[in-house]
């Protein structure tokens, strides 16, 4: 009693400790959310879209070459153009009622001249008058025009300077502008002149002033738009925007993760992986945004996000990443493409790297992406062919030496982070490992039990979505802290049952005591925080009914706190999935030789998931009502493959396999029958776990707490 009062004081600094850990994690997120922001905004306001401005005006020298960055429209020469094609020459007509008053007026000077007895000289006067007013007379200009060539024709023909005078003093009285304009047909014509000229674009790489030539008013006119002069008014409203888009790609990350990725939110390993590695990306974007985009290193982002994290959250930095850097980069929309397609691929397939065979045919697959999309847009953007050639190399190259660098660095993350991937958790359940072996040879009843455990935890993981590699290793490792004491766990018992002899709370005592060791083992064999976690919540603060109901029976005076486990409830979905592995397996295990039906086994194992959902088990663990269906349902399916009818064979016809079979069945069998036959009898056999007449306590510092 005396050392239960010391642990249960442990128990609570150790809370003590744990208040001011959570307090500082839930500061965590925030402060690494803002530093995010504040990154990001700094190399997006300081990127592509901003660098290279230079202070320039027309007249000035180009401090450098200048190229279009992407395809534009110049509205310059288009309106340059346009303005030159709308001057087109005025349109006069005649006004017809000048014309006969302007003809009117020369016969009348003639008969009222002195020289109007002078046939020959009215018909001449009159013949140039009347060929000239027909011709038309815009303005007095052509009027005065007229005058000389009138004159110098009548001074050829008549000789004389007086019949000369009095001849241009009747069509200098009577001549003036006979034409107006037409304005209507003038605009009309503007109209269809201005239309048939086409838009004039800038591509791509096409120079707009090379380095030392006078700045004209189109080059200038091209480099503000580019964004290459030193606008200040518009220098605002890019950098306000881009601000904008910093803060939502932050917000976009930090909702996810906050709204489906709480479990991140309450360690610090893997937030502050993440952000590492997103800050990496981003100033390595950065730094690089003056390379072709193929070596932007996203794509090592979207890798090492998978095969570090999530599927899921993977596939959502990534895009977010994508965006930023497409800022940062300052580029087309091939980049954005391209790394959009690229990342999600990534994403989905990386996983399947933990299993080093496929490695290479993921690798592949990269690749062959890759070089696909590249191809697509090339030819989108009617680049040369001869250009595609060692665009393809690079295509091809960069995914695979960026998927080998990123499988070769996984080492240093797990030692810089702690966090364990799928290659090492793989690694961890190698039968050659000493914990496995020794599992294997003095508790085989366990390590079967483990096994089968294992094999139901990774199916209903694949099931409902959650990581299917962690859940089954740790199916593997939940229970070795039965190796202490192998013979007083029902699935390792032949023969007579050890706690038939012994009091109901020392064998509850030995049951729950199997966790600690477990724990101890698990830090002697250096397996990693997460394997740890399952060894300690996967009876999470379940009691040992089987024997706190033989305790009240027996008429004592048992304290429920004694028999129950004082460990945290599951964390994680993992972790819950494995204990409603662990509980049906070793309850559907002691009735699969009772008959019981297919319907009856079902309702059995949902009520057993029901329990331990009633009993709190399961609240923190993030598994919604639908993923217990799911998992009842994947459970059901893999214990009709174990327990279906089997055809028998006469006892000369058994084959090594089904002898090794029936005899694990006899086992199985012996374990449930050793056991006093009450109504709580399948649960009994999930729990209970044999010990000797009396605890002798190897190790003063054991912790067997019955705290919850």
């Amino acid at each position: 009693m005396q050392k239960r009062r010391i642990n249960s004081t442990k128990h609570k600094n150790k809370d003590k400790v744990r208040v001011t850990a959570g307090f500082l994690k839930n500061k965590l997120p925030h402060v690494l959310a803002v530093f995010a922001f504040i990154i990001t905004a700094a190399l997006v306001m300081t990127g592509g879209l901003t660098l290279s401005s230079y202070s320039i005006s027309p007249g000035d020298y180009a401090p450098r070459s200048f190229f279009a960055p992407h395809d534009l429209e110049n509205a310059y020469a288009t309106q340059t153009v346009r303005d030159r094609a709308a001057d087109i020459e005025p349109v006069y007509v005649m006004d017809d009622a000048v014309r006969r008053r302007t003809i009117n007026d020369i016969e009348r000077l003639l008969r009222n001249s002195d020289a109007a007895g002078n046939v020959e000289f009215v018909r001449i006067v009159t013949e140039f008058s009347t060929e000239i007013i027909n011709a038309g007379l815009r303005n007095y200009t052509d009027v005065e025009n007229v005058f000389e060539e009138l004159n110098a024709k009548f001074t050829v023909i008549f000789r004389s300077p007086q019949v000369v005078a009095a001849a241009m003093q009747v069509v200098e009285t009577a001549l003036r502008p006979n034409m107006q304009r037409d304005v209507e047909q003038e605009a009309l014509l503007r109209e269809e002149a201005v239309y048939a000229v086409e838009t004039v674009y800038v591509t791509a790489g096409q120079l707009i002033v090379a380095d030392g030539e006078v700045v004209d008013y189109e080059a200038y006119f091209l480099l503000n738009e580019f964004g290459f002069i030193n606008n200040v008014p518009q220098r605002v409203f890019i950098l306000g925007g881009l601000f904008v888009l910093s803060a939502l790609s932050v917000a976009v990350m930090a909702a996810y993760i906050w709204l489906h990725h709480k479990d991140i939110l309450h360690g610090n390993k893997k937030l502050l992986l993440l952000f590492t590695i997103y800050c990496l990306t981003m100033v390595l974007s950065w730094s690089m945004n003056s390379l072709a985009y193929y070596f932007t290193p996203l794509i090592l982002f979207a890798v090492l996000a998978a095969l570090l994290l999530d599927t899921k959250l993977s596939i959502v930095v990534t895009v977010t990443a994508t965006l930023v850097c497409s800022l940062i980069y300052g580029g087309g929309y091939e980049f954005t493409v391209y790394f959009l397609v690229m990342g999600i691929v990534v994403c989905l397939f990386a996983k399947y790297m933990a299993e080093r065979s496929r490695m290479f045919k993921i690798a592949l697959l990269f690749a062959l992406v890759s070089a696909v999309t590249v191809t697509a847009l090339h030819f989108i953007n009617m680049q040369p062919l001869f250009d595609l050639p060692l665009d393809l190399l690079f295509a091809v190259g960069v995914p695979v030496i960026i998927v080998i660098f990123a499988v070769g660095s996984l080492p240093f993350w797990e030692a810089a982070f702690g966090i364990t991937t799928a290659h090492k958790l793989l690694e961890l359940i190698s039968p050659d490992k000493p914990l496995v072996r020794k599992l294997a040879a003095e508790a085989p009843g366990t390590y079967h039990h483990s096994l089968i455990v294992s094999n139901l935890a990774e199916t209903a993981a694949l099931g409902v979505g959650a990581n299917h590699v962690l859940a089954r290793v740790g199916g593997i490792f939940h229970d070795i802290g039965k190796l202490r004491r192998p013979g007083y766990f029902s699935e390792n018992i032949i023969g007579k049952n050890p706690h038939d002899t012994m009091e109901p709370a020392v064998s509850a005592e030995i049951i729950i005591e199997h966790v600690e060791a477990g724990l101890r083992l698990a830090e002697q064999h250096k397996l990693p925080p997460v394997i740890l976690e399952f060894i300690e919540q996967h009876h999470g603060s379940t009691l040992v009914g089987y024997f706190y109901a033989k305790a009240k029976k027996q008429g004592m005076d048992a304290k429920e706190a004694a028999f129950k486990y004082p460990h945290m409830v599951p964390a994680s979905r993992e972790v819950a999935i494995v204990m409603l592995a662990d509980v049906c397996e070793a309850a559907v295990r002691s009735i699969a030789n009772d008959g019981k039906s297919y319907e009856e086994t079902r309702d059995f194992v949902r009520m057993l998931i029901r329990k331990k959902q009633e009993e709190n088990q399961l609240s923190e663990s993030g598994l919604s009502i639908r993923d217990l269906e799911i998992i009842a349902d994947v459970f059901m399916s893999v214990f009709k493959g174990m327990y279906h009818d089997r055809v028998k064979y006469d006892k000369a016809g058994e084959t090594a396999p089904m002898q090794t079979l029936n005899a694990i069945k006899q086992t199985a069998a012996a374990a449930h029958e050793a056991k006093p036959a009450t109504a709580n009898a399948p649960v009994a056999a999930a729990h209970a776990e044999p010990a000797p007449p009396k605890l002798h306590r190897q190790n003063d510092e054991e912790d067997v707490s019955p705290e919850v």
